[in-house]
């Protein structure tokens, strides 16, 4: 099925659809739709009545489309409609058609931006954790925020960069020197004559100034605090990453115990399998080669527990680590993956995004 919407430009500036029904092989507005004759009828009728009312409104400035107020709220969210309701006169038939939303359909946009600079999709949440409704995961990355010690790092190179900057601008600014000398001394006097005290005070202050005439210190001032925001960039690097990391951990100590969990129970399974096994060998209904199958089975699933609780161990340590706690110390609940509930991503992301990200915007920096 296909329609073909034809626009020709009338000598009035106006825009006229004709509606070209070449490709609708199904015969869809016709016999071929799928609730018979009559609704393909009124299809094609309320199809070619929305042609000649876009018709009368498409002018070379589109001055007669008003769009509804609410698309202009930057306060709302969700899915806005367009709602409304016309008399059309309909060319095949010369009847009148009234034209609704259950006729043509609603028209919707998930953008609530307003209408000049909106952008489908909204940019991720700064706290984009909270999304996945748990508590806990919510309390270990505000901890990581605050003890990781990675962060520290970037935070102490951050004050080292903005002191070398302080450095290198005191080249651009003028010297000077003060120096204060006082000297007191007692003369003895001759024949018995009194002795006599000189006191002598001398104060120095020299003042001077490099001219930068070839632009050395300034060109060093500018490569100084280029890196001082380099350094700040890498610090929010450094605490995505550390994010992303914790919680990847995080889910990683959720999955493991769901599959240490069913590992557990299939073990558990295996072993009341073998015990019946073995009681009907007792019986004389099974054979050795049955019990052997299944203590093979038994002995698999035995085998499967060790390493899912070493990979829990694993990543609590990892998750310790990047929270910045000693981790024989360190006691994480967990709990189920089936808990943590999935956030909704919008679609369509802006592309700016990209010019957001720390490590490009570091790069650009450090160039």
């Amino acid at each position: 099925m296909g329609v073909v919407l034809c626009l020709i430009a009338e000598p009035a500036a106006a825009i006229t659809l004709q509606v070209d029904y070449t490709y609708d092989t199904s015969n869809f507005f016709g016999n071929g739709n799928p609730q018979g004759a009559t609704a393909g009828a009124q299809a094609k009728a309320a199809l070619e009545a929305a042609a000649s009312f876009y018709s009368t409104i498409l002018t070379d400035s589109f001055s007669a489309i008003q769009t509804p107020p609410q698309f202009h709220s930057s306060q709302g969210t969700g899915v806005w409609t367009w709602h409304w309701t016309e008399n059309f006169n309909n060319p095949s038939t010369n009847s009148s058609v009234v034209v609704t939303d259950a006729t043509i359909g609603t028209w919707s946009s998930s953008c609530s931006e307003p209408a000049p600079q909106r952008a489908c999709g909204a940019r991720p949440a700064l706290d984009w954790w909270r999304g996945f409704g748990s508590r806990e995961l919510t309390l270990l990355m505000e901890e990581a925020q605050t003890a990781n010690l990675d962060i520290a790092v970037a935070v102490a190179r951050i004050q080292q960069a903005d002191a070398q900057v302080k450095i290198t601008n005191a080249a651009l600014l003028p010297v000077l020197d003060a120096n204060f000398n006082a000297q007191r001394s007692r003369t003895p006097g001759l024949g018995g004559a009194q002795s006599r005290v000189s006191s002598l005070y001398n104060f120095n202050l020299t003042a001077s100034y490099t001219l930068d005439f070839w632009g050395r210190n300034r060109a060093l001032l500018l490569a100084d605090v280029e890196t001082a925001i380099s350094t700040r960039y890498a610090k929010e690097v450094i605490a995505l990453t550390t994010l992303v990391s914790a919680a990847n951990a995080y889910f990683n100590v959720l999955d493991a115990q769901d599959r240490l969990r069913i590992a557990r129970e299939n073990f558990r399974a295996s072993s009341r399998v073998l015990d019946l096994i073995r009681q009907r060998k007792g019986a004389g209904t099974a054979s050795d080669l049955e019990v052997s199958q299944q203590e093979s089975l038994v002995a698999q699933q035995r085998a499967s527990v060790p390493p899912l609780e070493i990979i829990v161990r694993q990543n609590k340590m990892a998750l310790a680590v990047l929270v910045g706690r000693a981790p024989e110390h360190f006691l994480l609940a967990g709990g189920s993956a089936n808990r943590i509930r999935i956030p909704r991503v919008a679609p369509g992301l802006p592309s700016d995004l990209l010019d957001q990200r720390p490590d490009i915007r570091e790069a650009e920096d450090n160039l």
